[in-house]
């Protein structure tokens, strides 16, 4: 599959990927800051509200391409590549600020109900599609506040 990609700082980043995010990212890469990835449709802002690899510090591969990837620990030297192309928010983890923003960022709404699930009786629901399911009330209003970035 041949790409096009836009360099910066040695890093290559999809075509698609708007400068102001690059510029976000290529800082976080420099600082070393725990970022928080929101990935979602960029034409919409609406949030995929994805929790796993969405967390860590920004590296980049090896090779003649070297693309951005996530690092989830300080114990790891490698990660997943990231779809820089598609990200709707990016907040620095530890002060919760919001480094980039969509501005039509949306991730839907969260509702909470109670279900039958032995041993995980509080339900999630996401535009009311069942997302995820917790033990404790106090677990799953966490979760959707981790998916805001609130």
């Amino acid at each position: 599959m041949n790409r096009t990609y836009q360099e910066v700082n040695g890093t290559s980043y999809h075509q698609d990927t708007s400068l102001e995010v690059i510029k976000v990212l290529e800082e976080a890469r420099k600082n070393g800051a725990c970022i928080r990835l929101f990935l979602g449709d960029v034409h919409t802002g609406r949030s995929w509200n994805e929790e796993h690899d969405v967390k860590g510090t920004l590296g980049r591969s090896m090779g003649p391409t070297k693309v951005p990837l996530l690092i989830a620990s300080t114990k790891e030297c490698g990660g997943p590549a990231i779809l820089d192309h598609c990200i709707i928010r990016i907040i620095e983890t530890r002060t919760k600020k919001i480094l980039y923003t969509h501005p039509k960022f949306y991730t839907g709404e969260f509702i909470i109900n109670y279900g039958n699930e032995p041993g995980f009786p509080v339900e999630v629901f996401n535009d009311g599609k069942l997302q995820a399911r917790f033990k404790t009330k106090e677990k799953a209003q966490k979760y959707i506040h981790d998916m805001r970035g609130e």
